[in-house]
């Protein structure tokens, strides 16, 4: 009976904290990053385009934007670093995950024609209420001194 008790209070707390998310999990944060740093480098602006969210895709011109933002990209990364400003945050309502979203910064970019970048998104793995939003919904391109110098997307659909 004790065995018993003891299996099934074990499957409840895994039940409860297998909820929502929002602690650390800098590896599918580390692959998006890495992913978009590609894309940049091999201005791969399909690849770019099919991680944003349908709704900044349906709302603004994705495609001129990631151009306009592939033209002030000059080189190729040769080193970077990746910010994940504390792992995925979010939410859940009686267990079920609800919202999921992240806002990594990918700093320190460094290419091979000298210039310095800050490519900075935010991202949602899950939102219950519109799936609209799943995927990136913005991306930030910052010179080496920190001005932002083109936007992809955003949320002005909201």
């Amino acid at each position: 009976m004790k065995k018993k008790l003891v299996f099934i209070t074990v499957i409840l707390i895994s039940i409860v904290f297998s909820g929502c998310v929002t602690k650390k999990d800098p590896s599918s944060i580390k692959v998006q990053s890495e992913e978009i740093l590609r894309c940049f480098d091999e201005k791969d602006a399909e690849g770019l385009k099919s991680m944003f969210c349908q709704n900044s895709i349906d709302y603004y011109d994705i495609d001129s934007e990631i151009q306009n933002a592939f033209d002030l990209y000059e080189g190729e990364s040769v080193s970077y670093k990746i910010y994940s400003n504390g792992g995925w945050s979010g939410g859940y309502d009686n267990g079920i995950c609800v919202d999921k979203h992240s806002t990594p910064e990918i700093g320190n970019i460094k290419t091979n024609c000298g210039k310095k970048y800050t490519i900075g998104y935010c991202t949602y793995e899950v939102y219950e209420s519109d799936a609209g939003r799943v995927g990136i919904g913005v991306i930030g391109l910052q010179d080496e001194e920190g001005n932002e110098i083109a936007v992809i997307g955003g949320y002005g659909w909201d």
